[in-house]
């Protein structure tokens, strides 16, 4: 576990998706927050990954809620297991509801990473808030 300052942003990704890379979405965070880290002069900035940050023994659902609360930027890493991932669209639907209690609708950043049917489905509300 790293700091225990409130994250600057919450990863929201599928686990099947960083198992069957062998890992390539943690090493994508690693990057992607050192990279900022790097932009910024400073490396204050923290990007939330459920695997690094929650303690063994934890409360889990807590822990979660306080990242997701805490979070200024929402990253979800899309693919079908996201779209499948009741988990992933909790953590997506409960954030675009901070988003809209601060009148903002910028702070959802997705990332593709598989093409996913479910992303082009008209009826599908989750991939509406995400276009």
């Amino acid at each position: 576990m790293r700091s225990t300052k409130r994250p600057d942003a919450f990863l929201s990704y599928a686990r099947l998706d960083n198992k069957v890379t062998d890992g390539y979405i943690s090493w994508f965070q690693e990057k992607l927050e050192g990279q900022v880290n790097a932009e910024l002069g400073k490396g204050s900035f923290q990007i939330f990954q459920d695997t690094d940050e929650i303690p063994s023994g934890a409360h889990w659902s807590s822990a979660l809620e306080d990242a997701l609360a805490g979070a200024r930027f929402f990253i979800p890493i899309l693919s079908p297991s996201y779209f499948a991932s009741q988990p992933c669209l909790f953590e997506l639907a409960k954030f675009h509801g901070y988003e809209s209690a601060q009148g903002r609708e910028d702070l959802i950043i997705p990332i593709y990473f598989r093409d996913a049917e479910e992303w082009d489905e008209a009826n599908n509300p989750h991939a509406a808030l995400l276009r």
